[in-house]
């Protein structure tokens, strides 16, 4: 027992002198930040994108019709019957409509998410319109899982970066 009491007293003057106190305390360095990088300033194409999946159900009613959809004003497609299609969108506020103008989605869409959007045709007095709604995930996958994509003749060639046409997984 006396032999602890040895051992602390002949190591406590050493942690004592090694250990700063009161005045003796120099102030602490003031360590250098990295510059900030405004967020703005990365370039978008670095963020991932939000996907879109657009369809229409096969139904007998408007079979014939291929209601136009649009981003953000700028024509995309022809929406075919029993087809879907996928948008990339860069993530931010986008609308997105058809041809009926009073029915749109306008949504700040997240990067790396994915959303789902079903076109249904209205009947008209000479021409059916495409009414566009959201939809779950869950309700999505069920109807999509009969579609086919869409054809490429029906995506506008200036829209084609954006459309992408693949088997749905």
């Amino acid at each position: 027992m006396l032999y602890r009491y040895r051992i602390f007293f002949a190591l406590a003057p050493l942690v004592a002198a090694a250990w700063p106190v009161g005045a003796q305390e120099t102030p602490p360095a003031v360590a250098q930040e990295p510059p900030v990088v405004a967020q703005e300033a990365l370039p978008v194409a670095d963020a991932p994108k939000a996907t879109i999946y657009i369809y229409r159900p096969s139904k007998f009613q408007g079979k014939t019709l291929e209601p136009d959809v649009f981003c953000d004003e700028k024509k995309v497609a022809d929406m075919d019957n029993g087809r879907y299609f996928a948008l990339k969108v860069d993530p931010g506020a986008h609308v997105v409509r058809s041809n009926e103008k009073d029915s749109i989605i306008d949504q700040d869409f997240e990067g790396g998410k994915v959303y789902y959007v079903k076109i249904s045709i209205l009947p008209g007095f000479f021409k059916g319109h495409g009414q566009i709604a959201p939809v779950s995930e869950r309700q999505a996958l069920v109807e999509m899982k009969k579609l086919k994509p869409l054809d490429k003749k029906n995506v506008e060639a200036s829209a084609a970066e954006i459309v992408v046409l693949e088997a749905l997984k």
